[in-house]
């Protein structure tokens, strides 16, 4: 159990299809039995001020889209820490994390918050059907527990110093028009016009009157189908090449501390 703040354990994420949410779950359960789980994935959330104490400890997850933080407007920079110690998680679908955390480091320094670990967590290629299946496992959850142990030994100790930066280029993702447009459907049989693909959307790219798809907005990110509630929404992906490029060697979580 965190030492400081067992009653105080925030999980912001971004996660259009729940592979982040899941994975950040199961390592903030390692510090409390019940964290704050707060959902920064649609534009609404990311609107909202949220401040945090030094007494608190926060973990912040997006995952890595092309090696990167996906493109969301205003995401992590609406959080106001105060000298508040943070984890970064990155989840990635075994292929590469490259730049992700050391843009998640910047924001969060730059968002008031002590980074005093970080972590990249394999979770389902959203892409593909063997890369990162059923991550994590248990093999990866024993991983996370001593990861989180680590941790609350650094905390116990009162060693609040920051990590040295992770590798990689910091600045922010820029929003640009994805290299390839994933075809995607929807069935208007089952689509009931319920509004929940537009107002869920992290890049407002769904035209509330028509419902289409905006592509220079899409970042490909598949939110639409996962939060339909009738799976009128569908998507063509490439499976086997994505699995051809993902699927093998496995990767192991790496940590920094």
């Amino acid at each position: 159990m965190f030492p400081h703040c067992s009653k105080s354990v925030s999980v912001v994420v971004f996660s259009p299809t729940g592979g982040t949410k899941n994975a950040a779950y199961l390592l903030a359960a390692q510090f409390c039995t019940r964290p704050r789980m707060l959902d920064q994935t649609n534009p609404a959330d990311r609107s909202l001020t949220l401040s945090f104490d030094p007494e608190e400890l926060v973990l912040l997850a997006a995952p890595s889209f092309g090696g990167k933080v996906p493109y969301a407007p205003g995401l992590f920079t609406n959080l106001h820490g105060h000298n508040t110690p943070c984890i970064l998680i990155c989840t990635y679908g075994n292929r590469a994390c490259e730049h992700n955390l050391a843009q998640m480091y910047r924001t969060a320094s730059e968002q008031g918050f002590l980074v005093i670990g970080a972590i990249t967590l394999i979770t389902p290629h959203t892409l593909a059907i063997r890369a990162g299946h059923s991550r994590p496992d248990l093999h990866d959850l024993e991983l996370m527990r001593d990861f989180a142990a680590n941790i609350q030994r650094k905390l116990a100790a009162g060693s609040l110093h920051p990590i040295t930066p992770p590798q990689g280029d910091p600045a922010p993702t820029e929003h640009k028009r994805a290299k390839t447009c994933i075809p995607k459907h929807r069935s208007e049989d089952a689509c009931v016009h319920c509004g929940r693909c537009v107002r869920s959307c992290p890049e407002e790219a769904i035209h509330p009157d028509t419902l289409d798809i905006d592509e220079d907005l899409c970042i490909q990110c598949q939110r639409c189908s996962y939060i339909c509630p009738t799976g009128a929404r569908s998507y063509t992906a490439d499976w086997d090449a994505v699995d051809a490029r993902c699927s093998s060697p496995r990767n192991e979580i790496t940590c920094f501390i």
